[in-house]
């Protein structure tokens, strides 16, 4: 699904997770805090449907991170690491 995007103002392929979409800096930052919850609990603590959705959650955020919060990488250290793979 292709929707616009609050921060770049720019459209995106984005799925749907169990808390939903990540569009805006609001929606990054609750599943920021979703996520933080399930670590404080701790793996060993979950259920398997936490498990899932915190599993969901990190897909999606790493997903708006990779659009919104690039790395930047030299040229020459990418295919290093890529050729490594």
């Amino acid at each position: 699904m292709r929707k616009l995007c609050e921060f770049c103002s720019t459209k995106h392929n984005y799925t749907t997770t169990a808390m939903g979409t990540i569009i805006t800096r609001r929606d990054y930052h609750l599943t920021r805090f979703k996520i933080d919850k399930f670590l404080e609990k701790g793996f060993d603590n979950l259920s398997v449907a936490e498990e899932d959705e915190l599993r969901s959650l990190s897909k999606e955020m790493s997903k708006y991170e990779q659009v919104h919060y690039p790395v930047p990488a030299k040229e020459k250290e990418f295919n290093a690491i890529a050729k490594k793979i």
